[in-house]
């Protein structure tokens, strides 16, 4: 379950964040103040729901 983080404003700038798997980067973020916008492999759950927007990338990790 994840913790409550503060919710970024739609004045915080923006991040782009590029990875296999974005969810602790989109987190780190979130607590920084950013809004995170999230580009992995899996678009899991939990990254929707730290991130401002998401996007799941083709492709595998092997």
């Amino acid at each position: 379950m994840l913790s409550p983080l503060p919710a970024a404003s739609k004045n915080s700038p923006a991040i782009m964040i590029a990875a296999i798997s974005g969810r602790s980067l989109a987190a780190a973020a979130r607590r920084a103040g950013y809004r995170p916008l999230v580009a992995d492999l899996f678009c899991d759950c939990d990254t929707v729901a730290l991130s401002e927007r998401t996007a799941r990338l083709s492709g595998s990790i092997s």
